[in-house]
């Protein structure tokens, strides 16, 4: 079997959807989620969704039925000023008023780490009631991570949506890749070029010392005309937990190239290796 090396420096991190090995607790009690999601949002008022659901439906895919990784949660509004990296996100391409849109239509999924007041959090919303969204920026995703210590929460997030120019959100699991009893937090979320070549891509981050930091990326599926795959990769667990992550394993499926469908698809092992450590 071929073996690549993808470069750091041209990989965005992200992981598959295995959750093995760890010791992460899903949130499911309510009013935690909502605890974390004022904390995440803190000049926000939060509440409870009493609208429409909104239709989180993922787009077609040629060849493959995406997964909404954040399927049966509940939507919360957190009606808030945005921030400078969701400035984007609040335009309403048909509205001349320039009036301002500050509802944003969240859900979320939570992990409490294992016997700790910390919490790794994803959440995946849209600015509401706005008729036509600017086309790169409809659909927003954020890692937060939040501790808690006498009532009173820290917070660390991301900037920029983990989305763009897209909608879905593949994967979100908290998974031990070094093997240490730590976890990382992987992400599978969609983008596109604003043509027919898109891509879900895999974000992977460590926590360290209260905040998200990115360790590696890799595109983990991709199509260059809407119509066909180009190429699907799959992370080896068990090899990179045997290296304790000095590097991220990889089996690539190539279905083809810019150009052309190959007859039978090449099947490759590719390495990438971590922003840091």
């Amino acid at each position: 079997m071929p073996k690549k090396y993808l470069a750091a420096a041209a990989v965005f991190l992200v992981l598959p959807v295995i959750n093995r090995a760890s010791g992460a607790e899903l949130v499911t009690d309510e009013s935690t989620q909502l605890e974390i999601l004022k904390a995440a949002f803190p000049q926000a008022k939060v509440v409870q969704s009493e609208q429409e659901t909104l239709d989180w439906t993922p787009f077609p895919w040629p060849d493959n039925n995406l997964t909404d990784a954040l399927a049966g949660e509940k939507e919360y509004e957190a009606v808030g000023s945005p921030d400078k990296f969701e400035q984007g996100w609040t335009t309403d391409m048909g509205d001349i008023s320039d009036a301002k849109h500050e509802t944003r239509r969240v859900r979320i999924r939570a992990y409490r780490l294992s016997g700790t007041q910390e919490y790794v959090a994803l959440a995946h919303y849209q600015f509401t009631g706005i008729q036509t969204h600017v086309p790169c920026c409809e659909w927003f995703a954020r890692l937060f991570v939040l501790s808690r210590k006498g009532g009173a929460w820290t917070v660390h997030h991301t900037d920029a949506s983990l989305i763009y120019r897209a909608k879905t959100i593949r994967s979100f699991r908290l998974l031990d890749l070094y093997g240490d009893g730590h976890d990382e937090a992987v992400v599978e979320a969609e983008k596109s070029e604003g043509t027919y070549k898109s891509r879900i891509t895999m974000s992977i981050f460590k926590i360290a010392g209260g905040q998200p930091v990115k360790i590696a990326g890799v595109d983990t599926l991709t199509t260059n005309n809407a119509v066909h795959t180009q190429f699907s990769r799959e992370l080896d667990l068990e090899k990179t937990r045997h290296i304790a992550g000095h590097a991220f394993y990889f089996k690539t499926i190539v279905f083809g190239s810019d150009d052309e469908q190959y007859a039978v698809p090449r099947v490759e092992e590719e390495v990438v290796k971590p922003l840091s450590r």
